[in-house]
């Protein structure tokens, strides 16, 4: 009697464990999935924002992100003050493989922009209850985006463009190269629709470092300028493989226009003193 019980409390056990794993452990608890990121019902947005946090992680990490080096230091204008060899001389060397690369933002640029990708795809369905937060989120995703494409395009010209498309592992990824006029023309197109969303500057210390209206007017100027530099702009052999057949003044009009209008907002001005450029400072 007392065996046949024990068998019986063990079954019962048994099957009970079966059907709580099966109920509350259909992926790890310590997982956080898309159900969590795109709560419908977390008005305050709290995983998306974390979300949207981590995307900057993978922007650029200053200036000395090459072996802790000011990248002067990968030109003829500066030496390393390191005492052993230090990857910032392959720069200044020509010393660059695709096996050895120190500035290789190959991956962690795509990474972000599948980051971005995603959260322009699902940010929608959380029901922030601030409406223009909720569309500055969106801007700062877009021009996150347009960044890591740019952080691409200035390294190896023309890059694949994916869209809002998500690849997953079965999909076709043999992706051709766009041009780097489409390139270019998809980056300032992408600031153009994220500017108006963005918050103004300056802004308070909660959202200071944020991306805002006139960072994204500030990368179309930048990436314009690149545009109509010479290496793009007529008088190289590559020019037609970049999507340039011919010198083009219009562009550096483009260039100009752009940078003039964060001039006029009359948010910024020239250091006077130059050293000051060189010392962080903040104002409100």
């Amino acid at each position: 009697m007392k065996r046949n019980m024990a068998i019986f409390v063990f079954t019962v056990g048994f099957l009970m464990m079966l059907n709580s794993c099966r109920k509350y452990e259909d992926v790890p608890v310590e997982t956080v999935t898309k159900d969590y990121i795109w709560d419908t019902k977390d008005s305050n947005g709290i995983y998306a924002s974390q979300y949207l946090f981590s995307i900057y992680s993978d922007l650029p990490d200053g200036h000395n992100r090459i072996s802790r080096d000011f990248l002067d230091a990968g030109s003829d204008d500066a030496v390393t003050s390191q005492t052993v060899a230090a990857p910032i001389t392959l720069l200044a060397t020509n010393g660059i493989t695709i096996f050895n690369n120190p500035d290789d933002a190959w991956s962690r640029s795509y990474a972000g922009i599948r980051q971005a990708t995603n959260f322009l795809n699902n940010f929608g369905q959380v029901p922030l209850k601030n409406a223009s937060e909720k569309r500055s989120w969106f801007g700062e995703a877009r021009v996150l985006r347009a960044f890591f494409y740019w952080e691409l395009v200035k390294r190896y010209g023309g890059v694949p463009i994916l869209g809002d498309s998500l690849l997953n592992l079965n999909d076709n990824i043999d992706i051709p190269r766009s041009s780097f006029e489409t390139c270019v023309n998809f980056i300032v197109s992408e600031c153009d629709r994220a500017k108006d969303s963005l918050r103004g500057d300056p802004v308070d210390d909660a959202n200071y470092g944020r991306f805002t209206k006139d960072g994204a007017l500030a990368l179309k100027a930048h990436v314009l300028l690149f545009a109509a530099s010479k290496l793009y702009n007529g008088g190289n052999v590559g020019d037609s493989l970049n999507g340039y057949s011919s010198f083009d003044i219009n562009r550096w009009k483009k260039a100009a226009d752009a940078a003039k209008i964060i001039i006029d907002e009359g948010h910024y001005s020239l250091q006077p003193v130059f050293t000051d450029i060189f010392i962080i400072q903040r104002s409100h």
